[in-house]
């Protein structure tokens, strides 16, 4: 009868035994490493047409006598929508020194929005609009313009107003709107709003900084046809208001 040979036992010693040992850790240290995160999914518009947001700023650059505090700041927002038939649907957001003011605006059939802001001091502001888009027309972000809000003017309570003469400048018609460089003369300087306006509606207004003696307003598209513009400076405590008008084509 044969015997079956005997297992022999083998047993590590030293070196041997150790370099199993650390064998078995590193594998068990690298099973239980996580597998990296997957880099964060980034957010594209799907908006079909992309938009541009257009910002200008109008009202009193200086605080008028006795007033505690300056008039507000008028913020108008105009979003264009390229290679679209349709206007710029949605809502728009404003920021003063980088806080919203405010809910969200819608804009009007034009694409335009509007946001009185408050000054309460002396100073510069920063303002921007943002155009939050909609399914079909991607956001945009207007560029940051600077409203600087200076010292109250003294008037002596002596002094009168003079007179003042408004002229048209330069006129031109694209896209059907029309831009015009408006010209104030006085014999004091002059400073404070101008507006344009097509029979009762306001198409474009901003303000003639202290010093200057002209500022170039560019209106909301017009209709085709004919149009009559008044043009009006709105005066000053120092300087009377005055205005004139000018004929345009839209084609």
């Amino acid at each position: 009868m044969s015997s079956r040979p005997r297992r022999r036992s083998v047993v590590l010693r030293g070196t041997a035994a150790l370099a199993v040992s650390l064998a078995t850790t590193l594998a068990s240290v690298s099973t239980a490493t996580p597998a990296p995160a997957a880099n964060p999914t980034v957010r594209v518009s799907t908006a079909a047409f992309e938009t541009v947001t257009g910002l200008v700023l109008s009202g009193w650059r200086t605080w008028p006598p006795g007033s505690p505090n300056a008039y507000p700041i008028e913020a108008i927002a105009t979003v264009d929508v390229y290679e679209s038939v349709d206007p710029a649907d949605g809502k728009v957001a404003f920021y003063l020194d980088g806080a919203q003011i405010g809910e969200e605006v819608a804009v009007d059939e034009e694409g335009t929005a509007r946001m009185t802001m408050p000054t309460d001091k002396v100073g510069t502001y920063q303002v921007s609009a943002r155009y939050t888009g909609t399914a079909t027309q991607a956001p945009s972000v207007s560029r940051t313009l600077s409203y600087l809000v200076d010292p109250p003017v003294r008037v002596s309570s002596h002094s009168q107003a003079v007179g003042s003469t408004v002229k048209v400048g330069s006129v031109k018609v694209a896209k059907r709107r029309v831009r015009a460089k408006v010209v104030v003369s006085a014999s004091r300087p002059a400073s404070g709003r101008i507006e344009i306006r097509d029979g009762r509606r306001v198409v474009a207004q901003g303000t003639l900084p202290a010093g200057a003696t002209s500022v170039i307003l560019t209106t909301k598209k017009l209709t085709k046809g004919r149009h009559k513009l008044k043009i009006r400076f709105l005066g000053s405590p120092t300087v009377s208001a005055s205005s004139t008008s000018c004929r345009v084509v839209v084609r």
